[in-house]
């Protein structure tokens, strides 16, 4: 041990983007959004994955008080998922975020992918690092950098994981001491790719 320490650096919006790499890449790679799963995820209450007039939201609002707040916000005696998903789906993110916050209850927009590739936030830390990928030479991977900044060994992404065999050749010779004849035997009878 050194006695040193450093600082570590992380964003809870950074290690969250890491959990949508597939998403992102699906997108950049086909233009397609991913399927979105809305409604398998919801749990009682009237909480979950909402859509409102132009995208949607997260609210955490499965219980007591925070049902009671939903009801007493909508002027409503009693808030049902029902009428909650018309009061929301009738005002935009920004609305329903602000409207919800100042009531106290638990929501968040949800950002699509062209909205996390863009968000200022991510840019401004470099999150994305823009791979090559040689299966689509004229796509890059977008993949996100390190979510944790130490001060000292801050680490950096700077290349994609290799595929099946890329790096074969240099094992086999510079590592396992082949000859390159070695090497092309092992192809011609199957051994390695």
């Amino acid at each position: 041990m050194t006695g040193e320490g450093q600082l570590i650096d992380a964003t809870q919006i950074e290690i969250c983007t890491h959990m949508v790499t597939n998403s992102i890449n699906t997108f950049n790679m086909t233009g397609m959004m991913p399927w979105q799963a809305r409604d398998k995820f919801r749990g009682p209450g009237v909480g979950g994955i909402i859509k409102a007039s132009d995208g949607y939201v997260r609210v955490s609002a499965f219980g007591g008080a925070h049902v009671d707040r939903v009801a007493k916000m909508m002027n409503v005696e009693r808030a049902t998922r029902e009428n909650f998903k018309e009061w929301v789906s009738e005002r935009t993110v920004d609305e329903v975020v602000e409207t919800l916050i100042k009531n106290d209850i638990p929501v968040a927009p949800i950002d699509s992918i062209e909205q996390t590739l863009v968000n200022p936030h991510l840019k401004a830390r470099n999150l994305f690092v823009e791979i090559d990928e040689p299966r689509a030479p004229e796509k890059k991977l977008i993949l996100p950098n390190f979510p944790v900044r130490l001060s000292k060994t801050p680490g950096k992404l700077t290349k994609r994981a290799p595929m099946l065999g890329e790096h074969n050749d240099e094992i086999l010779t510079t590592l396992l001491g082949y000859s390159k004849e070695d090497v092309e035997q092992f192809r011609n009878e199957k051994v390695v790719t």
